[in-house]
């Protein structure tokens, strides 16, 4: 494509420099001056994520013992797997245990069929090598575990019940959610449980993955959207994670499992984050933290990725630039490395900073970012950010930086041009108009008015001092300040 708008800026062998084709490439993202002064209200700004370490059940604590132990960290050296590519299988069990009790029985099934070469008979059993029939007690052993833990005491399945009580599933309640898991198996397993848990009709929690017809996808699709519609939770698959529009009617999603990619977790996320959005959509994810310090600690790198995701989609309007792959099966093996501790998640993906610095494609994807704004919060700047500020920005800056008069309302900070329903006695920040020349650039408050500026002296005023671009924001008590001032 580049070739065809200048063959000149591409080498023979397909390479070309941010500098040659600076002229060539725009990008508009969702928080770009220009898009966010046209959707306004119309696509309401992400809620901070809701990340929950969950405790097991000691069944559970069980499982990932004997997978840490025997399986992932064996204290032998090497795992019981009798195949090749030892070191790949004990992760791929590991993620199917993260992901359900009957994703992992399903695992171990097949490997056990795949051993047995589809017979489970004395014969067949005193054929195999003494590496097959190790790995096969191995499987016997965790898949005993395993179904224990799958019982009504299942800790994370009860932190999702929990969860979707929490904000407001059950009978007689309009408010929906989607939940997303990565296995068949998990899908059916939560579409069979939550009814009865959550007080609602089997109708009412809907499964939609890859093995159903494009008909039927659609037409759940259709019914979710429809504000008649019975359905509360939606149990997706991967299917539902990529061009598919469920925010009509819901605002809140689960991962029940977190992928090993970040460009899957933000496609997850924009089911329900997009265009048309009009409340604040709420991302949860659930993750167990086992006894096993390894294995928890496994669990929680897979945290820092949701952490990670919501980062990047404040600052620099998409992920996969943080890992520089733009595929995700490259970005789940540089995850599994992580995991594996052969690298580390600093080494694998970069920060918003490094990002925006750097010198590649990505970079000049976001070269019409303020660099000042791309900042972590803990840097706290003498002053908060202003120009083309994201909300996220404005909320990390205020809960770690702020005065303590302001931390409080973090959670109604906006950036400039935002508007939302004001209620009496409730402080909220706001935007004072620079475009009004009776208006002082470096408080906001009128030139002329003595009376105004000791009215509101008491006001927390924040700028650069010099007439910013977006305006000067403030915290206000709109019993004082009517809408419109």
């Amino acid at each position: 494509m580049l070739r065809l708008l200048d063959p000149t800026v591409v080498g023979p062998d397909g390479s070309f420099s941010q500098q040659d084709v600076a002229t060539l490439l725009i990008r508009r993202h969702r928080h770009h001056a220009e898009v966010a002064n046209e959707v306004g209200g119309d696509w309401a700004e992400r809620a901070d994520p809701v990340n929950l370490l969950v405790e097991p059940s000691s069944e559970e604590d069980a499982v990932a013992t004997e997978l840490s132990q025997v399986w992932l960290h064996p204290t032998t050296g090497r795992s019981p797997y009798s195949g090749e590519n030892a070191t790949l299988f004990p992760w791929t069990l590991a993620k199917a245990f993260r992901s359900s009790p009957p994703a992992l029985a399903e695992s171990i099934s097949q490997r056990r069929r795949t051993v047995l070469g589809g017979a489970d008979t004395p014969a067949r059993r005193a054929a195999l090598t003494v590496e097959q029939q190790t790995e096969l007690a191995a499987l016997d052993t965790l898949a005993k575990l395993n179904e224990a833990a799958a019982g009504p005491t299942a800790g994370k399945f009860d932190a999702l019940v929990k969860r979707l009580k929490q904000i407001g599933v059950g009978a007689g309640s309009d408010m929906r959610a989607v939940v997303f898991a990565e296995r068949i198996k998990t899908l059916e397993w939560l579409t069979e449980r939550l009814p009865a848990e959550l007080g609602l009709a089997d109708i009412q929690v809907r499964i939609m993955h890859g093995g159903l017809s494009d008909i039927e996808q659609q037409e759940i699709v259709d019914d979710f959207k429809q504000s008649t519609s019975k359905v509360r939770v939606l149990v997706a698959g991967y299917v539902a994670s990529e061009g598919v529009n469920l925010h009509s009617q819901c605002h809140h999603l689960i991962h029940y499992d977190i992928p090993w990619s970040l460009i899957r977790i933000e496609q997850r996320n924009g089911r329900i984050d997009r265009y048309g959005q009009r409340f604040s959509p709420v991302m949860t994810s659930l993750a167990l933290a086992p006894a096993d310090s390894r294995f928890s600690g496994d669990i929680r790198v897979l945290s820092r990725l949701v952490e990670r995701e919501h980062e990047a989609h404040g600052a620099l309007g998409d992920v996969a630039s943080l890992m520089g792959k733009h595929n995700v099966s490259e970005e789940e093996s540089a995850i599994r490395k992580v995991l594996q501790g052969t690298s580390t998640l600093d080494q694998e993906i970069r920060t918003v900073e490094d990002v925006v610095a750097g010198d590649d494609l990505d970079a000049l994807w976001r070269s019409s970012i303020p660099r000042r704004l791309v900042h972590r919060a803990a840097d706290c700047p003498d002053r908060p950010p202003t120009d083309t500020c994201t909300r996220a920005i404005w909320r990390s800056w205020a809960k770690r930086c702020a005065p303590p008069s302001t931390t409080s309302w973090a959670g109604e900070i906006q950036p400039a041009g935002y508007r939302r329903p004001r209620t009496s006695n409730r402080r909220e920040l706001i935007r004072w108009p620079s475009t009004r020349s009776s208006r002082s650039p470096s408080t906001g408050f009128s030139r002329s008015s003595r009376a105004e500026r000791s009215r509101y002296r008491n006001c927390n005023v924040h700028s650069s001092g010099t007439r910013p671009r977006c305006g000067i924001y403030s915290i206000r008590s709109t019993r004082a300040i009517r809408s419109g001032t």
